[in-house]
């Protein structure tokens, strides 16, 4: 069996979730980046790039979602070079089982959030109110959050109204899919500092740290 690179973990890790354009892979291409995600040289990238290509590990699709087939590793490279958000890369079924060996992953504490804020009210460059989405295997996790969420810098958001729903099945990522998954939408607006108990803070910026990056493990 083939032996993964340090690079190709790279790239696996960094598409777990959602397809990622190719040329993201390299920071000397991007015009901002706040920190150094690897020191992997452009041939590495491309090598790695191309190795998981070829074992069917990733593929490599345009904007329509087509796949891109019998690329070279040169025709990479200069899909690379060339900086073209047209075309991107994502896990496979077996770059997912790949994943999941090195990272060892508990999905049972994995979840999803997304907030859709109102367009027309904005307060201290946040927008003070609006609707979100939390998803989780986890009926707890999910319930949890919701406590959690007014003390978590630099939400502070309360929620006002919930509406809980089972998904069946749920669509994690390409590649990966729960039997079932807990989904709240929830009205949220701004809470005032005067509202929250400053002793909590901690305590609940602790437990969201710990959700967010230790569901699974660095290799």
């Amino acid at each position: 069996m083939h032996r993964l690179t340090s690079a190709e973990i790279w790239l696996l890790n960094y598409a777990r979730l959602r397809q990622s354009p190719l040329w993201f892979a390299v920071p000397d291409l991007l015009d901002y980046v706040p920190y150094t995600p690897h020191t992997f040289s452009l041939q590495e990238i491309c090598s790695s790039f191309y190795s998981l290509y070829q074992q069917g590990s990733i593929n490599i699709s345009d904007d329509a979602g087509a796949d891109v087939l019998q690329l070279t590793q040169q025709d990479i490279e200069d899909l690379i070079l060339s900086r073209d958000r047209h075309y991107s890369y994502g896990l496979t079924a077996q770059g997912g089982m790949l994943w999941e060996e090195e990272y060892k992953p508990d999905w049972t504490e994995f979840f999803s959030l997304d907030y859709r804020p109102d367009e027309s009210l904005k307060k201290n460059g946040f927008k003070s109110t609006g609707d979100g989405v939390f998803m989780s295997p986890s009926l707890d996790i999910a319930k949890t959050f919701l406590k959690a969420q007014p003390y978590i810098f630099p939400l502070h958001y309360i929620s006002v109204s919930e509406t809980w729903k089972e998904i069946r099945p749920w669509q994690v990522t390409s590649w990966k899919t729960f039997p079932v998954a807990h989904q709240v939408i929830f009205r949220y607006k701004r809470a005032r500092q005067s509202q929250l108990d400053a002793k909590q803070y901690d305590r609940w910026n602790k437990w969201w740290d710990e959700l967010r990056y230790k569901w699974y493990v660095d290799p």
